[in-house]
């Protein structure tokens, strides 16, 4: 559990690297270093329970944290969850890998539903950054064409 922990946990390097350029590479890294784990996991254990043993060591390295950083850790921790751990997952050839995804989407928005958040395969979230100059929308692939 420690090592799942940490590919969350641990998250200011992944926070830092999703950028336009800098986020398929960190993807990519993010995987060799932590797919076969949660792969060799979600085989050996229920989704719903292997989400929940997550998210209560997740919610206990918050609480050890000082206060004024608390929330810091969660927004990181969530945005790792998000932007490269729910895709790692959906990615994943295992079906048990997707439905640990999806149970952890599950348990978190149950958990925190101010907080709550949908999944996206890594397709989606890397084609979603604009590619603008001063906040003019270059490509306009964003802009509602009504």
């Amino acid at each position: 559990m420690e090592r799942l922990l940490r590919a969350v946990a641990d998250g200011k390097e992944w926070v830092d690297s999703f950028t336009r350029y800098g986020y398929r590479r960190a993807f990519e890294r993010y995987c060799a270093l932590y797919a076969a784990d949660y792969a060799a996991a979600a085989r050996d254990g229920d989704p719903d329970d292997l989400s929940a043993a997550l998210l209560d060591a997740l919610a206990e390295s918050w609480r050890k944290l000082r206060l004024w950083n608390r929330a810091a850790a969660r927004s990181d921790s969530k945005m790792v969850v998000v932007t490269y751990l729910t895709p790692m997952l959906l990615r994943a050839e295992e079906p048990c890998c997707r439905q640990l995804a999806l149970a952890l989407c599950r348990e978190w928005n149950t958990r925190w539903p101010g907080d709550a958040y949908c999944t996206a395969p890594f397709e989606t979230i890397v084609n979603g950054f604009r590619h603008s100059v001063l906040g003019i929308d270059l490509e306009n692939k964003h802009i509602d064409g009504d």
